[in-house]
């Protein structure tokens, strides 16, 4: 699955990153935790397998690499100042998981529970609690999905990790669209739920993201 995205927002400055938006192409792979990055205005290529990334030379070989360590739940352990290893690593990741939910969720080692419905933003939404495997980098152990009647993800509650500890993201998914005759998620808001987690106020959007394009192609792994 190859995927054109652009990503951004105050969220990053937390890490010393610039805020602004920027354009990442990205190669998936839809059985394994594998992705290729191509970050736009020279930011570099890079690949994340598993838990390492790596700084990829035009010959195709690693410049630099690193592991990124995990807490025993599967939290990731990061620095407090990002090197573009980690800001790799937080997007190659993050674009992962975003691209093949719902599908990742129907992998082995994944648990799930149904929660109460509740309203949210008008609209009656089924919720599912989700456990990931701690082999799976992900923002956080355990996320709650947020579906509409039409089986929808509309959003979805976690807490970035890689960002803070406090980093509570009510994200959103604000426009869909058809990609290659797949529906997919076009838009996505991230705010930050204060409060212990109130999503009762939108107070600062920490991330948003916007696909440009996607493209499926058979016999990834």
């Amino acid at each position: 699955l190859r995927i054109d995205v652009s990503i951004g927002g105050p969220a990053l400055a937390l890490k010393g990153r610039s805020p602004r938006a920027q354009r990442v192409v990205a190669d998936l792979a839809p059985r394994a935790v594998r992705a290729d990055l191509d970050l736009a205005e020279g930011g570099g290529r890079f690949r994340l397998v598993g838990r390492t990334v790596e700084r990829i030379a035009g010959a195709g070989h690693a410049q630099e690499s690193r592991t990124i360590p995990r807490h025993d739940d599967g939290r990731p352990r990061v620095r407090l100042a990002w090197h573009r290893l980690d800001v790799a690593f937080f997007l190659g990741y993050a674009i992962w998981n975003y691209a093949l939910t719902p599908w990742l969720l129907t992998r082995d080692g994944f648990e799930a529970e149904a929660l109460e419905p509740a309203n949210l933003r008008g609209r009656r939404c089924e919720r599912v609690r989700v456990r990931f495997p701690t082999e799976v980098p992900t923002h956080s152990p355990v996320q709650d999905f947020w579906f509409v009647e039409d089986v929808r993800l509309s959003s979805l509650d976690y807490t970035a990790h890689a960002l803070a500890s406090w980093a509570r993201g009510a994200h959103e998914v604000d426009e869909y669209a058809t990609f290659d005759g797949v529906l997919f998620p076009s838009r996505r808001r991230v705010w930050l739920r204060p409060f212990g987690g109130s999503r009762a106020v939108r107070v600062l959007p920490a991330v948003a993201g916007t696909v440009h394009d996607v493209v499926l192609t058979r016999g990834g792994e």
